[in-house]
């Protein structure tokens, strides 16, 4: 009992005073906020990316039957009846239909649309409906349709099969998400493959692209970048299962797919042009990831057979930025997009500290990529055996994850990092853990002590701006029901989705980014972390605030900028009594960005910051 007192127990009236000046610290990077994302918790296939069905191709190391169910008395069977060369794997039905229930279930709503798609080769009569597994109520019903006309992605026919389509539109709202999309068919006998299910308002009305709820939720953030396929999902367990671009690409049927680092198959159906059609949406700049000779389970590929691998990453760069006179700028274009894609910063691996040749294969890649490209700028992935040149501008990708002590302890990190030209890519961060046990187990959900510790840390790499180009936390999404890596920033099911104290710490500290870092003059930081920032373009100050522990501070500061004595103060603040309270899924949430008071006069600005708080006092002009 005693514990529990102690831990909610605060200190009330304590001070920190600050003068905040219109010198110039430095300047901050435009692209310091942004997002990371790799196919980890089911974050891609089973989450972001619109595909409603598991198991749509037989896909992945062990293929199966995985998801689906026989109606009636019909018998399925996996059978080596092609329908392309990437997907060798079809199923059989003897009978009359069968089910797909989704990933954990189908979320569907009134008078939404949504996309039947499947390839067949026998039967007749084909019929699509959404119904509840249990109940059997039929919620949307039609028959589906030949296909005469495809698409880039949807080639009418392949190999014998021919593709169906079918556009369901709900009458009602179904009750809960045990529900699966059923298709039946006369004829005693037919063979499927690609059987799939889309809604028909995907994010920003793509083809072949993002769950619509989930990609509004990233989009709020305001991120300036994006950073993909990985991660470690790049690397692949070994050489063969890596990440392989040119597999990601062209009809959805050509993608043979690949066993995912994080124990379940993916169908490459969010590859390479989705990925930059989603920073085109969401005007994020691409931080592309190639693969660099080294794999998860330890294999490396040696110096003198690195060859091959390197053009993989040059075909690659073609296929992005080549015109029609190019042998992979010709493909993309046959693939349906004439323009070449954004591509300025590619990064060579990941964490490949782990590695024990990455003195050698950096700067083999780097010389290849840099002698055809010299305008893009290069990310390493370790610093271990690499020498950053001098004379030209490198990124150094650095990865941090642990607990709230660690964070707190490292606001001045860069402090003392030297200004030149190898800036600090913090590619990946987040408190996974409350304690330092060793093999802790992580954390389920962000608690407001490890979000407020992050902040701490941010703010640090936020004002030595000039240094730190860019920050991402990682992992950003989880389905609740996959299998688990968190904590993340988001979790959802088919049918919610749940932002973290985390998600809103970074949605506030996003959306207040500034391009100047200004002065401060004898700051005092703790209990309290703090840094300002000056946005020329909207006329605004930022003065963000973080307060890691349960103590209750009154924030005063004067303000030198000239111009802002008189302007309009307003706060918004995110922040719990509670060190380990959380925003948990399926729950009323604990914490969101809420308004706060704030007293502005003259120059003088005081705010009361409450225990483990983040806040922003904003000064319009």
């Amino acid at each position: 009992m005693l514990k529990v007192a102690l831990l909610f127990c605060f200190i009330v009236g304590v001070t920190s005073g600050v003068t905040i000046t219109d010198s110039v610290t430095n300047h901050s990077s435009p692209l310091l906020y942004g997002l990371m994302f790799e196919d980890i918790n089911r974050g891609g296939d089973g989450g972001l990316y619109g595909e409603m069905l598991n198991n749509r191709a037989f896909q992945g190391i062990n293929r199966s039957l995985d998801n689906y169910e026989a109606l009636n008395d019909s018998k399925l069977k996996l059978t080596d009846d092609p329908l392309s060369d990437a997907l060798p794997k079809s199923m059989r039905v003897i009978g009359d239909g069968f089910y797909n229930k989704g990933f954990w279930g189908i979320n569907f709503k009134k008078t939404g649309k949504y996309i039947a798609r499947f390839y067949v080769k026998g039967g007749s009569n084909f019929r699509v409906a959404l119904k509840g597994v249990d109940s059997g109520m039929e919620f949307a019903a039609t028959d589906a349709k030949r296909a005469t006309e495809g698409t880039k992605l949807f080639p009418t026919e392949s190999n014998g099969f021919q593709l169906y389509v079918a556009e369901l539109v709900s009458g009602q709202d179904p009750p809960d998400m045990n529900n699966a999309m059923y298709v039946t068919f006369d004829g005693g006998d037919a063979t499927f493959n690609f059987i799939s299910l889309m809604p028909g308002d995907m994010y920003k009305n793509r083809e072949n692209g993002l769950r619509a709820d989930l990609a509004e939720v990233l989009e709020e953030l305001s991120g300036k970048f994006l950073r993909f396929p990985g991660g470690n999902n790049l690397e692949g367990h070994t050489v063969a299962r890596r990440w392989k671009w040119n597999e990601t690409v062209g009809p959805l049927i050509q993608r043979p797919g690949r066993q995912g680092d994080w124990k379940y198959p993916n169908t490459d159906g969010l590859g390479l042009h989705e990925y930059f059609e989603w920073c085109e949406d969401m005007k994020l700049e691409p931080i592309l990831g190639v693969y660099a000779g080294y794999s998860l389970g330890g294999e490396e590929v040696p110096e003198d057979q690195l060859q091959p691998y390197i053009d993989e990453v040059l075909n690659e760069l073609e296929y992005c930025l080549g015109d029609e006179n190019t042998e992979y700028g010709k493909k993309r274009i046959e693939n349906g997009r004439k323009d070449p894609f954004k591509v300025k910063y590619v990064e060579i691996g990941n964490e490949d500290w782990f590695s024990k040749h990455y003195d050698h294969r950096f700067p083999a890649y780097k010389k290849a990529i840099n002698k055809k490209y010299p305008e893009l700028v290069i990310v390493a992935s370790s610093e271990v055996g690499v020498v950053f040149p001098k004379d030209e501008l490198v990124w150094w990708d650095q990865h941090i994850y642990s607990n709230p002590e660690w964070f707190i302890d490292h606001f001045d990190s860069y402090d003392n990092y030297p200004v030149n030209n190898t800036k600090v890519f913090q590619g990946e961060y987040g408190c996974r853990y409350l304690g330092h046990q060793p093999g802790q187990d992580p954390i389920s959900t962000p608690v407001m002590k490890a979000s407020a510790a992050e902040a701490v840390f941010m703010l640090g790499m936020e004002r030595n701006s000039n240094k730190v180009s860019a920050m991402c936390y990682a992992p950003t999404l989880e389905n609740v029901d996959g299998p688990f890596g968190g904590p993340n920033m988001i979790q959802f099911n088919p049918k919610s989705v749940g932002k973290s104290t985390t998600y809103y710490v970074h949605k506030l500290l996003f959306n207040t980014a500034g391009d100047t870092i200004l002065g401060l003059k004898d700051p005092s930081f703790h209990p309290l972390y703090y840094t300002a920032n000056l946005d020329s373009q909207s006329n605004r100050v930022h003065i963000k605030i973080a307060n890691p522990t349960n103590q209750s501070v009154d924030f005063t500061a004067s303000i030198e900028v000239d111009g802002y004595e008189s302007a309009k103060a307003t706060a918004q603040s995110i922040s719990l009594d509670d060190p380990n309270a959380a925003n948990h899924f399926g729950k009323p949430e604990q914490a969101s960005i809420s308004s706060q008071d704030v007293s502005y006069s003259n120059g003088d600005l005081k705010v009361r910051v409450s225990p483990y708080y983040v806040g922003v006092i904003t000064l319009q002009k």
